[in-house]
């Protein structure tokens, strides 16, 4: 199963309001995969995790309980973490993120935030031949050794199938359907997005929203495919670095929260 979480977090620090500690960008995927490594976690298992900048518009900290949203692409994985922090919870184990010590107050497995997707139940789902997706945070892609910034549809969908072949969903049934898959059947219907430049990458990366849209005379399979697909940019992200919150989607409510 792939699913997200959220991880409720508490300073521990009482005069923190008093230190201005700035709540900075990126970085929590190096500081939870510091903590994950020395628990015994892989790197190649960490590799299929994604974990958001802090859920606040808040510049500093204060003192209060924060979030921060992890999705995980490979149910194994998904399993170690959930067992690992449940225990650091239980314990009161505190973690260092961002220069600043936490507890866990709890995670949430069913919220805005967090979801699961299950190839099974998925397929219960209302199929859309239009689906509405929001970027939050900058979106771009590595070509080479270059940084770019792309609206082309074929980026997009590519990147999200190679997030999918890495993932727990991915199985022989599947491989051998993308074999008649034609991404090309798949378009940019309408945008509504800006660039914003990532000064320590040097790229304009993308945010705002996206429909696709794909063509009707295809087969119910394919139908199926497409919507797997939008609906897995929920967990993995879409374009590169994904990981550390680059590139993180949420879902249009009216395809996915109020019909199904």
């Amino acid at each position: 199963m792939i699913c997200s979480f959220v991880l409720g977090l508490r300073n521990i620090n009482k005069s923190i309001e008093d230190e201005n500690i700035k709540i900075k960008k990126y970085v929590n995927y190096d500081y939870i995969k510091k903590i994950l490594l020395k628990e015994g976690i892989s790197y190649e298992e960490i590799k299929k995790i994604t974990i958001s900048n802090f859920l606040t518009k808040d510049k500093f900290f204060k003192d209060k309980t924060y979030y921060i949203k992890i999705s995980s692409l490979d149910s194994q994985c998904t399993l170690k973490l959930l067992k690992l922090l449940f225990f650091y919870k239980i314990t009161n184990h505190t973690i260092l993120v961002c220069e600043t010590e936490f507890r866990i107050t709890n995670i949430y497995h069913n919220s805005f935030w967090a979801k699961q997707l299950e190839f099974d139940k998925f397929q219960e789902r209302e199929l859309q031949y239009k689906l509405k997706i929001n970027i939050l945070t900058p979106m771009f892609f590595k070509v080479g050794n270059q940084y770019i910034s792309s609206l082309n549809c074929n980026y997009i969908i590519k990147n999200l199938i190679k997030k999918l072949k890495n993932s727990s969903l991915y199985n022989e049934n599947i491989e051998s359907f993308l074999k008649t898959f034609d991404i090309n059947k798949i378009k940019i219907n309408e945008e509504n997005t800006e660039k914003k430049y990532i000064n320590k990458l040097d790229v304009e990366g993308i945010t705002g929203s996206i429909i696709f849209e794909i063509e009707k005379n295809i087969s119910e399979k394919h139908l199926l495919f497409f919507n797997l697909l939008i609906y897995f940019s929920f967990f993995s992200g879409i374009g590169y670095m994904t990981e550390k919150g680059y590139g993180q989607i949420i879902l249009d409510r009216d395809n996915y929260f109020q019909k199904n």
